[in-house]
């Protein structure tokens, strides 16, 4: 078994609003049932490896929405091959057990802040033409709707002119 790396992301679910971990997972078998949640939604249970950040390896039970499933078996069949490292998400519900949910995505290590040279100040303005699409793509309905679904708001961040 390889040992999977501890690398977490801690964030919120834009929809929940419950605080969740990502990280890695080791896939190991997906279940050929297509099961359905209390919302309607369909979803497979898949086994999952994982390690701990005290470095335990455990196995568990993951779901993958079918609708994630079939689109990662569209773009890359090889995709759920047992030892392939997946993306997992831990969300906290309050229960006494996380819900493990893995994407049809491969784990890929995140960057650091630290892995690159912020001292050097060399800090470029977007041009204008990409400041002038970028309002109106927030000001159109396709801009307004990502907003509302990824739960952003838009801010003016440039400096006040004098």
């Amino acid at each position: 078994m390889t040992q999977v790396a501890v690398n977490q992301t801690r964030t919120i679910n834009p929809v929940t609003k419950n605080p969740q971990i990502r990280t890695s997972c080791e896939y190991v078998a997906m279940g050929s049932t297509v099961q359905t949640n209390v919302n309607g939604t369909p979803y497979r249970l898949a086994t999952v490896r994982y390690t701990t950040p005290k470095g335990t390896v455990k196995q568990a039970n993951a779901i993958i929405y079918e609708t994630a499933y079939q689109k990662a078996i569209a773009d890359n069949p090889e995709i759920f091959t047992p030892g392939n490292q997946l993306l997992l998400t831990v969300e906290n519900t309050g229960l006494p057990e996380p819900l493990l949910t893995i994407a049809g995505l491969p784990a890929g290590g995140r960057a650091a802040m630290d892995d690159f040279d912020w001292s050097q100040g060399n800090v470029v303005e977007p041009s204008e033409t990409a400041q002038k699409n970028a309002k109106e793509f927030f000001a159109s309905d396709k801009g307004k709707e990502f907003l509302a679904k990824s739960g952003q708001q838009i801010r003016d961040s440039a400096p006040a002119k004098s």
